[in-house]
């Protein structure tokens, strides 16, 4: 079913008991008020924090899943509870600060960060996409850098990042982690020196190639490299431009 639970409560201590039931939109917009989970919260589209306070509850840390746009312009307690996103395309809004964060996903899909605050995951960073079906991070503003202060552990691969500023002391590794750099990213530890050419081999000598032949050129570089498009090459006594 659709619709949205508001919840007005201003009281300190009150509290949200799903009992295993599922929530579309859960909104919070009690001025004052703290909501203290009393089990797992699970919220298949949007959770929105407009006012007061959601408490995952020391003594428990329940995990909460939201399947559409996290949004928090009040206060989220995260204790050491774990938010996951389970759905497809999905927004953080508001400047939050996770326990441990969570999205894995095997299609295609896009998390967007908000633009100019910063996201603070103080525990676990776990963010995936497949081979073939990138997990994308990007900017609620393109080109605006969205800040993030991963302090723990980060378990990250196959992603495709724009605008990222992570502004943790330590840079965040990509190294054969299938993660793309898209551009405009700052402090995270993308290889910028281009792979050299360490051998090129083919089947036959020089000068025995004629008109019409296609050539067959087999090129090792010094590292692991994606190729798009045509690729082109360059011979001593002329030029070819097809397929390799």
């Amino acid at each position: 079913r659709t619709g949205t639970l508001t919840l007005t409560s201003t009281s300190t201590s009150a509290t949200i008991t799903s009992g295993g039931t599922s929530f579309y939109n859960l909104t919070q917009n009690g001025s004052g008020g703290t909501y203290a989970l009393q089990d797992a919260l699970i919220v298949s589209n949007n959770l929105t924090i407009t006012a007061g306070t959601l408490d995952t509850k020391l003594s428990s840390n329940y995990g909460i899943t939201v399947g559409g746009n996290f949004s928090n312009a009040g206060t989220f307690a995260s204790r050491n509870g774990t938010v996951t996103l389970n759905g497809t395309n999905q927004t953080l809004s508001g400047v939050t600060s996770f326990y441990n964060l969570t999205k894995n996903t095997t299609s295609t899909a896009t998390l967007t960060f908000p633009a100019s605050a910063t996201t603070t995951i103080t525990n676990t960073l776990n963010l995936s996409g497949a081979s073939g079906a990138l997990l994308s991070l990007r900017s609620s503003a393109t080109s605006t850098q969205w800040q993030i202060v991963p302090r723990g552990t980060r378990t990250i691969s196959y992603l495709d990042v724009r605008d990222s500023n992570n502004t943790n002391a330590s840079a965040i590794s990509v190294d054969g982690l299938s993660i793309t750099n898209s551009g405009n990213n700052t402090n995270w530890a993308f290889d910028t020196t281009a792979p050299t050419v360490t051998n090129v081999t083919s089947p036959k000598t020089n000068g025995s190639y004629k008109a019409g032949d296609t050539v067959d050129v087999q090129v090792t570089f010094s590292e692991a490299v994606t190729v798009t498009g045509t690729p082109q090459i360059t011979l001593e006594t002329g030029s070819v431009d097809e397929a390799v």
